[in-house]
């Protein structure tokens, strides 16, 4: 963008759909200029990040639109993995825990889309060889998964990234491509596999991708040590004790003396306006 240059360019393959296909008349377009002002006359945003992953993006907000941008995420806070299966029931998710139990330490590949998102049938097949060749099988929190294959959904690269686990994207529609960008090349915790549901994919390169992430290589290994470290950033901006706050505890405590303290005001001149 002209007014954001640090935050690096684009391919076309990299736009979602629906810009492409903009023009002065399409829904998207009609959507944002609708959208976009209320964005710019708020007293502030909240986002679902982390301060120490997307300083830049929030430097351009704050920047850009003269409001505060508040970084409250993850949403919502992590629990423990204790807590977390113990709020899951079902005989599936029993299966699964079962399943997961018996398999070595980061050796099980979690493969997600999402449920919007549909990669195609040569795609599903190519996919299919890959992990046949890999002779490796398919929940984040669980010591046995050692990546996850994902559509680049922010929710899921939160939840990948809190429990420390690295990420092979394949993003498909929305800002999933800007999510896999930004993870791969600005914070190195990833590697893309494929891009779009109309690319087309070979199963031996997904499986070399694979045993990138997966294998035990200098790529590998720093992208799981990167890994790790964003782990720790997210744990931090959480951490809520009295003698120390985490940044998103922080801006959620900002956010909240704010909105008091507008309320207050608007109290004020409410009761002087009938004084």
């Amino acid at each position: 963008m002209p007014d954001f240059q640090e935050g690096g360019n684009l391919e076309v393959s990299q736009l979602n759909p629906s810009l492409l296909e903009a023009d002065s008349n399409d829904p998207y377009t009609n959507f944002n200029w609708k959208n976009l002002p209320n964005w710019i006359n708020s007293d502030g945003i909240l986002f679902n990040t982390v301060e120490g992953i997307d300083k830049l993006g929030l430097t351009y907000f704050r920047r850009k639109l003269g409001i505060p941008a508040w970084a409250i995420g993850p949403i919502p806070w992590p629990v423990s993995n204790k807590q977390r299966v113990g709020n899951e029931t079902g005989e599936e998710t029993e299966k699964f825990i079962k399943f997961l139990d018996e398999k070595e330490e980061e050796s099980v590949l979690y493969i997600s889309f999402g449920s919007q998102n549909r990669i195609s049938t040569s795609q599903m097949l190519e996919l299919a060889k890959a992990l046949d060749n890999a002779s490796r099988v398919e929940i984040l929190a669980h010591k046995s998964v050692g990546a996850f294959l994902t559509h680049c959904g922010w929710n899921s690269m939160l939840e990948s990234l809190e429990n420390g686990v690295p990420l092979l994207d394949w993003p498909i529609a929305a800002e999933q491509f800007y999510n896999a960008k930004f993870l791969e090349q600005d914070v190195g915790v990833c590697v893309e596999v494929a891009r779009g549901n109309n690319s087309q994919v070979k199963h031996d390169d997904i499986l070399k991708k694979i045993e990138v992430v997966m294998g035990k290589n200098e790529k590998g290994n720093e992208i799981r040590r990167k890994t790790c470290e964003v782990k720790e950033m997210i744990s931090d901006a959480i951490i809520d004790d009295e003698d120390f706050k985490g940044s998103s505890i922080k801006a959620m405590d900002e956010f909240l003396n704010a909105a008091l303290s507008m309320n207050k005001l608007s109290n004020d001149e409410r009761i002087n306006g009938h004084s």
